[in-house]
């Protein structure tokens, strides 16, 4: 391994031991944070495991997630409270921004009071042209490639097509515009004040959802019925539309506020019907979220929200989740791209492997340290 190399994973390890610090606080004071509760104090030892060792178990995810339902969220927001106070904070170039024109500060301050009222915000900004339909253009062809004249039907409103196709994590992870547009200094600020730590590069998808009809199980497979997401300790999900969403092309769709509140019933982990929703008083607070290719928004996603499902026009969609702790989902060694190029020829992985090394020393290890 070359000095280089070697530094950003020691970096990388470093950045996870500052973690410990964190779960050793909570395992010595849990009790003056939260109402004894076992399954929260097995969770606090899972995180000082995690700190030790950079890895966790699938149990150990499902506790995460049955603990983030037990005690509606208070648990994780304890948790990362507790994280951003020993975490060292970030300053990023905001005049480097591929968004620039408008007050910055102006932005940041209403963008983070959306996010912790609503846990949405949409931007008024767009993503270049130029950027959207190169990543575009990449997804759509790769996905030919793999999947034929399947991603045509998609596009163009096919009733036989596929409800989904998701991009291949090895693949979208060799394609610089996710790293470019979630590496921004203006989005990363803002996600940093919400979250309270420098937020680190997770689960970067693509996907397209088509026109075809589905049933209720076609739907709840592809997160088209209201659910909430639970892979780490706390987390902002940035969307990028490649095409144009309307009403009838599938907005992202959530119910603002409730990241924070909502009917006992609702927490649950799993799938719930509009008809659910609207039983419990919701539906009416629903927000669809609606722009031309290129818009940008963020969204916490402990909220309950899903994609509606398009009935006039297909859409493609980018998305990457900033989080503030890979603590929660195991990250298999596959999907380390930098310590998988060391061993592969694959020329996907190899480019991942670079431009996570690029982006690390550009925006902080911190930032790319799931993909090292």
């Amino acid at each position: 391994m070359a000095f280089g190399d070697r530094i950003l994973v020691q970096a990388r390890n470093s950045s996870v031991q500052i973690e410990g610090l964190a779960a050793a606080e909570l395992n010595r004071n849990l009790g003056d944070y939260l109402p004894p509760n076992y399954n929260v104090r097995k969770m606090a030892e899972a995180y000082g495991r995690y700190a030790r060792t950079r890895s966790n178990t699938h149990d150990e995810y499902m506790l995460l997630r049955s603990t983030f339902t037990e005690t509606k969220s208070k648990s994780h927001q304890v948790f990362s409270s507790v994280l951003a106070s020993h975490v060292p904070t970030e300053k990023y170039a905001l005049n480097r921004s591929l968004f620039q024109g408008d007050d910055h500060n102006e932005i940041i301050r209403g963008a983070v009071r959306s996010l912790q009222k609503k846990g949405m915000w949409k931007a008024r900004f767009r993503v270049p042209p130029e950027i959207v339909e190169s990543l575009k253009g990449k997804i759509l062809g790769r996905m030919t490639d793999i999947h034929g004249d399947v991603i045509e039907r998609m596009m163009t409103g096919a009733p036989d097509a596929p409800l989904q196709i998701k991009s291949n994590f090895k693949w979208i992870t060799s394609f610089e515009e996710m790293y470019q547009i979630a590496s921004d200094p203006l989005l990363l600020t803002i996600v940093h004040r919400y979250m309270g730590v420098p937020p680190i590069f997770d689960v970067p998808v693509s996907f397209i959802n088509s026109v075809a009809p589905s049933s209720e199980k076609g739907l709840s497979d592809t997160a088209q019925l209201y659910h909430h997401d639970m892979y780490r300790l706390g987390f902002v999900k940035l969307f990028i539309y490649l095409t144009d969403v309307g009403p009838g092309s599938g907005p992202h769709t959530m119910i603002p506020g409730t990241h924070r509140e909502r009917p006992d019933a609702l927490w649950a982990d799993g799938r719930h019907t509009d008809e659910s929703v609207a039983a419990h008083g919701l539906l009416d607070k629903e927000a669809r979220i609606t722009g031309p290719a290129g818009t940008v928004f963020l969204v916490d996603t402990s909220a309950l929200h899903k994609g509606s499902h398009p009935t006039e026009e297909a859409r493609l969609i980018a998305q990457v989740q900033y989080a503030n702790s890979l603590f929660g989902h195991p990250i298999p060694e596959a999907e380390r791209p930098f310590t998988a190029a060391r061993k592969s020829d694959d020329p996907e992985i190899q480019e991942a492997g670079v431009l996570v090394k690029k982006y690390a020393e550009r925006t902080g290890v911190r930032f790319m340290q799931g993909l090292i």
